[in-house]
């Protein structure tokens, strides 16, 4: 079986118990993403300061750097954005379960979710 990370974040798999890191799926050089579009809608002035208040569009019927073709024995982790843009797939997981340090940083994940 083998795993493609498709986030810009090296992904941990961590014991939820111990915490501790069991595998690390490195991050992509060339992550999947949605093509955006926004739009400034207004502005709001803040002491003195214009800051723009903006629409942003996904476009959900494509992705960039998402292979098309589903492989069997093969799955991607991406974004839970770019899963809920593609539903249909069975081969794309998600990171679930974060697990964090003492100090309440995320250090990993327990799962992979496929939903």
């Amino acid at each position: 079986m083998k795993v493609i990370n498709l986030t810009p974040h090296a992904i941990n798999m961590v014991d939820k118990e111990t915490k501790e890191i069991l595998i690390t799926f490195p991050k992509s050089q060339n992550p999947a993403r949605l093509p955006t579009s926004t739009v400034v809608i207004s502005n709001l002035e803040i002491e003195g300061v214009a800051i723009p208040i903006t629409d942003t569009a996904f476009n959900y019927n494509i992705a960039t750097n998402l292979p098309s073709n589903q492989e069997s024995n093969k799955f991607y982790i991406v974004s839970r954005l770019i899963l809920s843009a593609f539903p249909e797939r069975s081969d794309l997981l998600v990171p679930n379960e974060l697990v964090r340090d003492d100090s309440g940083n995320i250090i990993g994940c327990a799962s992979l979710a496929i939903k």
